[in-house]
Parts: C-alpha cells; sequence; structure tokens
C-alpha cells in the first residue's frame, strides 16, 4: 500500500502440487499515491532451506540428548543444574521459594547383584516415571541426578507443597510393589527422600538448596531408609 520492499522466504506448492520453498522479494511501484503495479521475483530455495530446516533439527536433536539421560529419558544432571539456576534467578525476581526433592533407591547395589542389570536398569526407568508422575505443576523437572539418585525441581513451592510432593513420590513407589527380596528395609522396593524449599533471594547461591535437600537424604539414609526428611 505504501511502496515499501518485501522479503520473504514462503512455503510454495507449484501448480503440479510440488512442495518447494521461494525467497520472494519485491516492492510496489506507486503512481498518484497509489500502488499500481507490484515489481520482484521469486527465488527457489528449497535446497538451501531444506538444508537449513535439517541442521535445525539435528541441533535440537543434539540438545535434547546432551540434557537427557539416556536410559530414563528423564533429564541429566547437566539439565538439572541449568533449570535451578534459571529457576532460581526467576524465583529470586518473584520473591518465591523452591522446592527440591533428591531421591534414592534403597539397597539398590543389592537390587542389582540379586537381579541382574537388565532388571536394575528397568528398575531405573520405572523409578523416573513414577517420580514424574507425582509432578503437578508446569515447570517442574525430573532428572536422574547420579546412579540410583534422582532430583525433582519444584518451582514456587513451599515446603508444604514440597511435602506433599515427597508423600505422594513415595506412596506411587510403595503402591507398584516392585519386589526386593534383596531389601534389608522391606520385601517391597523403596525409596528415601530428602526434602528442602527454600527462598530464592539475589546474590545467594542455588547450591543452598542442593546442600539442604542432600544432607536431609542422608538423615533418611542413616535413620533407616524407605522415609521422608526434611
Amino acid at each position: 500500500r505504501d511502496g515499501r520492499r518485501w522479503d520473504l522466504e514462503l512455503p510454495f506448492v507449484t501448480a503440479k502440487g510440488n512442495p518447494r520453498w521461494v525467497r520472494l522479494q519485491g516492492i510496489a511501484a506507486v503512481a498518484d499515491g497509489r500502488p499500481v503495479r507490484l515489481l520482484g521475483a521469486f527465488q527457489d530455495i528449497t535446497e538451501k532451506k531444506t538444508t537449513l530446516l535439517e541442521m535445525h533439527r539435528l541441533n535440537e536433536q543434539l540438545t535434547r540428548l546432551s540434557t537427557t539421560d539416556a536410559l530414563t529419558e528423564v533429564g541429566n544432571r547437566r539439565m538439572f543444574d541449568q533449570t535451578l539456576k534459571t529457576e532460581w534467578a526467576r524465583a529470586a525476581r518473584r520473591g518465591e521459594a523452591i522446592g527440591l526433592l533428591m531421591i534414592d533407591i534403597d539397597h539398590f547395589k543389592e537390587y542389582n547383584d540379586h537381579y541382574g542389570h537388565p532388571a536394575g536398569d528397568v528398575c531405573l526407568r520405572q523409578v523416573a516415571r513414577m517420580v514424574g508422575q507425582s509432578m503437578r505443576r508446569g515447570g517442574e523437572l525430573v532428572a536422574r541426578y547420579g546412579g540410583e539418585e534422582f532430583a525433582l525441581l519444584l518451582p514456587g513451592a513451599d515446603l508444604d507443597d514440597t511435602r506433599r510432593a515427597a508423600e505422594r513420590c513415595a506412596q506411587i513407589v510403595a503402591d507398584a510393589k516392585i519386589e526386593h527380596r534383596a531389601s534389608a528395609t522391606s520385601a517391597w522396593l523403596t525409596i528415601s527422600i530428602g526434602a528442602a524449599s527454600q527462598a530464592a533471594a539475589a546474590g545467594t547461591d542455588c547450591a543452598l538448596l542442593v546442600e539442604i535437600a542432600d544432607a536431609a537424604l542422608y538423615r533418611a539414609k542413616r535413620c533407616g531408609r524407605s522415609r521422608i526428611e526434611y
């Protein structure tokens, strides 16, 4: 309408139904304040665009692989660390708290020794899925923290919210009734949980939240396992 140039990349279908990508550049010729014709050109950029889209897909796949635990398909330690920093900064701006569960499968070495490593891998995938089932809010993250240990990050959760999440998680695992005859705690698979919630503040290190939850997990394991400590 006003003679401004344009430069667009658009999906295009030919008269024969072939999908292509084109670059469209043009300008409207204006006479007496009115556009009278369009001047421009189409350029077939299908090959270039296809290559760029494939590179974008591969980059996304690489990013996903670098932040996903290959066995359990939940976040890995790198994903957890990145997300914790991001959520901590966001919570500090909003004056909110962040909850964290550190979860350990009780007597997992004995489980592996008794049932075999393939069964142990299945067990890890099952627990990862069950921890994920305890999530209730968008933005929450379950990650494999290392070995048989998982972390559940709960942005915006105060201690009561965190406690309820821990109880849901423990109950889901208990209800699954996964046999663990080599356990010194129970005939069924159990988990120990260290739970913590911390008000985020600018200038404070998010590692403090991990330290508090990890200390609670240590107490849970020291006090007999199959329990939640805060």
